[in-house]
């Protein structure tokens, strides 16, 4: 959410709990969330992340439930098994097969997605990301902010030609795919290699963009593109943005996961070009 410029400037604009747009889920996730530029992702954590994602239940376990019986009969039929009436001398793989099947019957009962039965504010699916996947697209997503999109916002004429072998340096200086990044025998292996990187790097700027536009409607992690049906902020509101935009660029957005690796990687990717 701290990639996000939109709510930067929503951040830098809004006073108190008054978010200054007019996009009412923008300013439902401003509300809840806050400034989250002016704190540690711990202090806010406790100030404020805890209560917004904390489940209202407890999340449903399987567990054996002890039968209380009164009578010696049933006492009887119920030796050797546990509830649900699984014969404890059957074996694992026959027990999964024959509860997979009861379970086959009420499969129009039970949630199609575990966030359906999640009590959260904003529900988060962990199967949906790796966290060594977020910070490569992080990493990513801050060097070409930083090396190739502030140089052309603050009024740096780029070549024509550059932006495709930039592309290709953030892949090689990141280590995306050592395989592309190799020394080359020949002047084709070079030209395949170097637009095999671009598209790894374009791949992950889309889903990094894609995540950063969700996350400001309040939805993480979702690799879906957001069209919005309304500019999210007014005429006025876009003027007083004027003042603030050399200000965003010069934003720092490294996280502690990307910090070293992103430094380390921007003076590797700037010798390219004193070496030139």
């Amino acid at each position: 959410m701290r990639l996000s410029k939109d709510y930067w400037l929503v951040c830098q604009t809004s006073k108190g709990r008054f978010p200054n747009t007019r996009d009412r889920g923008f300013a439902r996730v401003y509300r809840d969330f806050g400034n989250i530029y002016d704190c540690t992702f711990e202090q806010w954590w406790i100030d404020q992340g805890a209560y917004i994602f904390h489940e209202e239940t407890e999340a449903p376990k399987v567990r054996e439930v002890e039968g209380n019986y009164r009578s010696f009969e049933r006492q009887r039929q119920r030796e050797g098994k546990i509830l649900i009436e699984i014969p404890i001398a059957l074996t694992k793989r026959t027990v999964q097969n024959q509860v997979g099947k009861i379970l086959k019957r009420y499969e129009e009962q039970r949630p199609a997605n575990v966030l359906e039965t999640s009590t959260s504010r904003y529900p988060i699916n962990p199967v949906r990301y790796q966290l060594q996947t977020l910070q490569r697209m992080h990493e990513v997503w801050c060097l070409h902010r930083e090396l190739i999109l502030k140089p052309l916002a603050l009024g740096v004429k780029p070549d024509p030609r550059q932006e495709k072998n930039d592309l290709f340096r953030i892949g090689k200086v990141l280590n995306l795919n050592y395989a592309y990044a190799r020394p080359y025998e020949d002047e084709f292996e070079m030209r395949s290699n170097q637009r095999k990187m671009r598209v790894i790097v374009s791949r992950y700027l889309r889903r990094a963009n894609q995540l950063i536009a969700n996350v400001e409607r309040g939805l993480f992690p979702v690799y879906e593109n957001v069209q919005l049906a309304e500019p999210r902020f007014s005429r006025s509101q876009v003027e007083s943005h004027g003042s603030l935009e050399e200000a965003w660029w010069h934003t720092d957005l490294f996280s502690k996961l990307t910090t070293k690796s992103a430094a380390d990687a921007k003076r590797m990717y700037c010798s390219f070009y004193s070496l030139a």
